[in-house]
């Protein structure tokens, strides 16, 4: 009889992040309340004056982002492009506070900021930590497939107290210079990786990531933990805890 966890261990299931791992909306608001104590600490200011800015700058960003997908105006340069929208952030947080803009190094400030945000913040959706531990054991190859570059990610699942059930490539769309928002982006995942499509298991709550990743060969899991969208899959999680027995019917 074949051991399980040899079987298991051909297998690779990739998390997104928002709305998988992590609550959106829990995580937004930490955001909210770390981020002016960053700026107010090197900058001045107060805390309304950095919340606003920070407020009109994510609406513009999530705008900008809408309005990409809708005319699949998707950037050929990746890195390029989040290069422009890490400095685009740090101009646009200042100018909205009314605080000059010293010469500093826009992008370094935005990786300080988040360096600075991201490992306070306590999101993790019920019951992350204990199930990503129980895959791990049963003997699965755990990476992240999210929208975010990779070292926010590993920022929040150092936060989760997960980093060692994750294989230490945290996979966002810096490391293979292709957003999500386009259809390539689970196949040169999955190249990097170095593994066949009918190998991998996609955990994701967007409905057009999961076909995109269906597409290309992928099983699909779709999660509606923190609100339910229109059903693409055939297996449905509302609780993080479920994917376990999921995945061992999708393996059996």
């Amino acid at each position: 009889m074949e051991d399980p966890l040899r079987k298991n261990t051909n297998w690779y299931i990739f998390f997104d992040d928002g709305n998988v791992l992590n609550n959106n909306e829990i995580r937004g608001a930490q955001w909210k309340k770390f981020l002016p104590q960053f700026f107010i600490s090197r900058f001045g200011g107060t805390e309304e004056i950095w919340s606003q800015a920070n407020h009109r700058v994510i609406d513009e960003l999530m705008q900008n982002l809408e309005k990409r997908w809708e005319t699949q105006d998707r950037p050929e340069d990746f890195n390029e492009f989040w290069q422009t929208v890490m400095n685009n952030w740090v101009v646009h947080m200042f100018e909205y506070a009314g605080i000059t803009l010293s010469d500093i190094d826009r992008i370094e400030l935005f990786k300080e900021v988040s360096k600075f945000v991201i490992p306070q913040v306590r999101s993790a959706n019920e019951g992350v930590q204990e199930t990503l531990k129980i895959l791990w054991e049963r003997g699965f190859n755990l990476y992240t497939a999210s929208g975010e570059v990779s070292w926010e990610l590993g920022g929040y699942i150092l936060g989760m107290g997960c980093e060692g059930y994750f294989h230490d490539q945290y996979y966002g769309p810096d490391l293979i210079n292709e957003g999500k928002l386009s259809p390539q982006f689970y196949k040169k995942l999955f190249q990097d990786v170095g593994i066949n499509p009918s190998q991998a298991i996609v955990v994701d709550d967007n409905p057009f990531f999961l076909e995109y990743a269906r597409d290309v060969g992928a099983k699909i899991i779709q999660s509606n933990i923190n609100g339910s969208k229109k059903k693409v899959a055939d297996y449905v999680i509302i609780d993080f805890r479920e994917i376990p027995d999921v995945i061992d019917k999708i393996t059996e």
